[in-house]
């Protein structure tokens, strides 16, 4: 170890570190691919920014001591009335209608994105974009973010390396037999990480056996625990399916077969 830390010591350290191949070579997204791929992950952090609106806004409502409201696809437009008519105070009306307006930016915009983002992706890797619509969860926006995140599925070499990639393995930190704790959870794709735990809840609502097979871990270990249990096993089955070029097959995850 160095006593003086200076650039070129710095430099030497890093020369050495490339010589012995203790710095993996990075990976490149082609330029022409990131315009795309940059729209997807801007469009994800809006969809977070209105579901926490989303949610601030029905918890002003319980405060307010009225029934909670339930939004979905179709009741919007309802749900929005439930909210304006659930104050009486001037002032509280005036904030649930400024957190109404930036909702509805956010429907707004995040259409306008999802309507350029399959427009410019229409001729991307389409084999590889039927593929993953066979998975029952995985619908446009995921299935265009994992290929995106992807890119190429060659330059991982194992399955492992993707779901680790995927940030759905944590790394081991042991020292004398005791067990620290994981390590390393925020090393990957973040993007991955997400689409695949989407594809998990919404797939167990997709698929009974699916389902089946997730009410059993869940019994066994919890929630949490079941929900990236299925997102690795779902990560996995998409690497064979880009790999080999083969459609989805619940028994399979389950059974953990390739």
């Amino acid at each position: 170890m160095n006593k003086h830390k200076n650039d070129k010591e710095d430099a030497r350290e890093l020369a050495e570190c490339l010589r012995t191949s203790r710095i993996p070579p990075a990976y490149v997204c082609p330029r022409d691919l990131r315009p795309v791929r940059k729209l997807l992950r801007r469009r994800n952090k809006y969809v977070k920014n209105r579901a926490v609106l989303t949610g601030h806004s029905t918890c002003e409502v319980m405060a307010a001591g009225h029934q909670p409201l339930t939004i979905s696809s179709n009741s919007k437009e309802r749900w929005r009335e439930g909210i304006r008519s659930s104050f009486d105070n001037p002032l509280d009306s005036f904030t649930a209608n400024a957190e109404l307006f930036m909702i509805e930016s956010y429907d707004r915009i995040i259409m306008q994105m999802e309507q350029r983002i399959e427009k410019h992706a229409r001729d991307f890797k389409q084999q590889d974009y039927r593929l993953l619509r066979t998975v029952p969860g995985i619908r446009k926006i995921l299935a265009l973010t994992i290929l995106y995140e992807t890119i190429d599925i060659e330059r991982f070499p194992t399955e492992k390396n993707f779901v680790s990639y995927s940030r759905l393995i944590a790394g081991t930190n042991e020292s004398g037999g005791k067990d620290f704790g994981g390590k390393g959870r925020k090393m990957g794709n973040p993007y991955l990480k997400w689409a695949f735990m989407q594809a998990a809840i919404l797939g167990k609502r997709a698929d009974p056996k699916l389902n089946a097979y997730f009410e059993k871990l869940n019994r066994q270990k919890g929630k949490h625990t079941a929900n990236a249990i299925v997102a690795a096993k779902i990560a996995r089955a998409v690497y064979f399916m880009l790999d080999r070029k083969t459609g989805f097959c619940v028994d399979q995850l389950i059974r953990g077969r390739r």
